[in-house]
């Protein structure tokens, strides 16, 4: 047996009608992650085009491998990325956390890659910096805004503040979930300023961005029409998201800073 096959190693996701793609995308994730002892939690962010009958199938074939929850109302992708972290703590044993987006936006052998330098490196966080990205003009303005955002909060640059390929050893995700709001609506964004100003030792990687698994290929969080115009739910998103960030977020990002 190689030594990798003994490193438990935890996936989580939140997913929100993901039903087209999340098959292939769970599938490939387990074949990639053959070497190790890999668990995949998934949470269905109260899914309404048959999400969740697709994971009650994959269970049945994966066991014990997988496992899911659904919301009995949508949360949104914040929320729920800090929710499948919370379920992972409490009920796996594990030594390093990855979170993802449901949407399969990465080609899987090239998280392993990022996985097996997390392990090599021996760093407390990988993150995957998303490279090769065709967003609009309007997902360029708010990442680089996340980006001012964090570098402002913590003194320190990021090349992709609000990344969802995180790779976390399991005791600085702890840390970390015992200091952050459960209900954040940018959780990634706030884990990129808290974890340069406490010290973590951090990896960037460069990671390409596939096309999205999912049937709407504009996304199915933002219910948008139009490739190149934001939707109005993602422009009330963004108001919500930045004054809360510069509401909590900035006063308990000030107190670890002091």
């Amino acid at each position: 047996m190689a030594p990798d096959e003994d490193i438990p190693v935890c996936i989580t996701m939140p997913v929100f009608n993901e039903a087209h793609g999340l098959k292939l995308f769970l599938d490939e994730l387990f074949e990639s992650f053959c070497e190790f002892n890999v668990h995949i939690n998934i949470i269905d962010d109260h899914s309404v085009d048959g999400t969740r009958e697709l994971l009650g199938e994959m269970v049945k074939f994966h066991g014990s491998k997988l496992t899911f929850s659904v919301n009995e109302k949508n949360i949104g992708h914040g929320p729920g990325t800090l929710l499948g972290i919370s379920n992972v703590l409490a009920s796996n044993t594990f030594e390093y956390l990855i979170t993802l987006d449901g949407d399969g936006g990465f080609n899987t052998e090239n998280i392993v890659s990022a996985f097996k330098l997390t392990l090599a490196s021996q760093c407390d966080i990988l993150e995957g910096v998303r490279v090769s990205r065709s967003s609009p003009i309007f997902r360029k303005i708010s990442t680089k805004i996340c980006q001012i955002m964090v570098q402002r909060a913590s003194g320190k640059k990021t090349y992709d503040a609000n990344t969802p390929l995180r790779i976390y050893r399991r005791e600085v995700i702890a840390k970390i979930m015992q200091d952050i709001p459960k209900q954040l609506l940018i959780p990634n964004v706030f884990i990129s300023a808290y974890t340069r100003l406490a010290g973590f030792e951090i990896l960037e990687y460069n990671i390409p961005v596939i096309e999205s698994r999912s049937l709407d290929k504009n996304g199915t969080t933002w219910k948008q029409q139009y490739r190149f115009l934001p939707s109005k739910r993602f422009i009330r998103f963004c108001y919500r998201a930045f004054s809360q960030w510069f509401g909590e977020c900035t006063v308990l990002l000030s107190k670890i800073k002091n």
